[in-house]
């Protein structure tokens, strides 16, 4: 089972909201190493996304974004080629952002 998510475009996932809260985090923290400035960076970053709370912190196709969650299965061949993708689905609608996922 891989769980994989569907990327929201909320301003939590500019790369400048990242990049200023670790330069906020510098500015206060001068004698941390670089590598405990982005372990606090991303202790900090919000675990939901402010405009709408099922859009949460993930680590998906290899970095961290805020995204709705889907899960579905993978048939793989021995070559890594993906073969079948079933894709469990259920429909999100909500009336205060209006769209349907």
């Amino acid at each position: 089972m891989d769980t994989t998510g569907v990327e929201c475009f909320v301003k939590e996932n500019n790369p400048k909201f990242f990049n200023a809260l670790v330069k906020r985090l510098e500015y206060f923290n001068k004698d941390k190493s670089k590598e405990d400035i982005y372990k606090m960076a991303y202790n900090q970053m919000p675990k939901t996304a402010e405009v709408y709370k099922n859009i949460k912190l993930q680590y998906i196709n290899g970095h961290f974004c805020y995204a709705h969650t889907t899960a579905g299965m993978y048939l793989i061949n021995q070559n890594s080629v993906t073969i079948t993708y079933t894709y469990s689905t259920k429909v999100i609608q909500d009336k205060s952002i209006g769209y349907t996922l």
